[in-house]
């Protein structure tokens, strides 16, 4: 049961938090739809949308709170995903190909696609500091005088 409005929160707060991250989750799939298909219109997350909404009738009393909350996880989801384009590519990838993917091979995937990614940027690090930052030819006859 929900505290009412100006009632004490703080009994209650771990299970909106809970709420509020699973919304999340179940929102990114349809975020990286959007972000691999460029499809605003989604029809196959239809279930996770509904899950959403049964969820979040623990705490939202009206029509426009419970689509105010989902737009919110909504653009939550997309804004996290935004940040990692690059694994959802790979990750979108490979269930193509494998069709399913258990929870130890998606950790697996992601650590080498960010790997990779720390030791590109790495690499371009070192060629950078090993380009000398002066030129020869300024230390030749006009530098003496």
């Amino acid at each position: 049961m929900m505290p009412e409005p100006g009632e004490d929160t703080a009994s209650v707060s771990d299970v909106f938090a809970n709420v509020y991250a699973y919304c999340i989750e179940l929102a990114a799939g349809r975020a990286a739809e959007q972000m691999l298909l460029g499809d605003d219109d989604t029809c196959s997350a239809t279930d996770d949308r509904r899950q959403a909404r049964e969820l979040v009738l623990l705490f939202c009393k009206s029509e426009d709170a419970i689509e105010s909350f989902i737009t919110h996880c909504d653009i939550g989801a997309r804004d996290l995903l935004l940040a990692y384009g690059d694994v959802v590519i790979v990750l979108s990838t490979l269930l193509r190909i494998k069709r399913t993917l258990d929870g130890a091979e998606i950790d697996r995937i992601i650590w080498d696609v960010e790997t990779r990614k720390a030791l590109a940027i790495e690499h371009r690090r070192r060629a950078k500091w090993r380009r000398p930052s002066w030129r020869p030819s300024a230390f030749g006859r006009n530098a003496i005088r």
